[in-house]
């Protein structure tokens, strides 16, 4: 679990990061909003979550629309189109817990916001004078003046997952 976790906060991270980082009108709110889970899990949102049902029955309002949970209809179709396996198991858990994943991504969002600030425009430019597509910009350019980051936010991310209250080890060090 904590690895397909981590793994996915890291792919969505990066995502949001992404998308956050190109210029449209409304961005400051956007980021604002992105990154708001962290400035409420530092201490009230912790307390909400774990002792308010308004807060559940949110989280059971993502998950389930007219009675029909969303999950169970996306694993039936697709085992009744001939794909199954474990890996359709990992994919539905992951959406299942896509409200705790978004919650944990809001610092490795602004890790990867700042690194992607930090890549020069002239790049870009010189690329594009180059003929290259925005795929190979992001390949070629991109991706590895950001990839030392992968590391901060993985080890960030490995971290912050040991120290949530509902993690099996957490439990047996409290126990003792």
């Amino acid at each position: 679990r904590m690895v397909t976790h981590s793994l996915a906060t890291m792919v969505l991270s990066f995502m949001i990061a992404l998308l956050l980082n190109q210029h449209f009108r409304g961005r400051t709110l956007a980021r604002a909003i992105f990154f708001l889970p962290v400035s409420l899990a530092s201490g009230v949102l912790v307390g909400v979550e774990t002792d308010n049902s308004i807060i559940a029955d949110l989280k059971d309002l993502i998950q389930e629309t007219n009675g029909v949970n969303i999950t169970d209809a996306m694993a039936t179709l697709l085992q009744t189109s001939g794909l199954n396996g474990g890996a359709l198991d990992v994919l539905f858990e992951l959406i299942n817990s896509i409200y705790d994943i978004m919650m944990a991504s809001g610092i490795q969002i602004v890790i990867f916001l700042s690194g992607l600030q930090t890549v020069p425009r002239s790049l870009y430019e010189a690329a594009e004078v180059e003929g290259c597509s925005a795929w190979e910009s992001f390949w070629m350019i991109t991706f590895p003046i950001v990839s030392p980051l992968l590391i901060v936010n993985m080890i960030y991310t490995i971290t912050d997952f040991f120290m949530k209250t509902d993690n099996e080890v957490m439990e047996l060090i409290s126990e003792t």
